[in-house]
């Protein structure tokens, strides 16, 4: 399997750990942030092939991140 990348969005760092946890045990290359703020920054850099998004955050609900990631061309 090739090493594709997952960022993993969540407020919640026991979650963060998780799923980090069972997604690199399984090969894969895993960011994880707590803020869905700095999203665009990590990927534009990191440019993940997967993004698991939590939808029930307080700075940012996760509809509202995805809505704003289509306006600007994240889709």
């Amino acid at each position: 399997m090739p090493n594709r990348h997952v960022l993993v969005v969540d407020d919640s760092e026991l979650t963060l750990e998780l799923v980090r946890g069972g997604l690199e045990q399984r090969g894969y290359r895993v960011t994880t942030l707590d803020n869905p703020i700095e999203m665009s920054t990590v990927i534009r850099q990191n440019q993940p092939d997967l993004i698991v998004l939590d939808v029930r955050m307080p700075l940012l609900s996760g509809d509202k991140v995805i809505e704003i990631l289509k306006k600007y061309r994240f889709s």
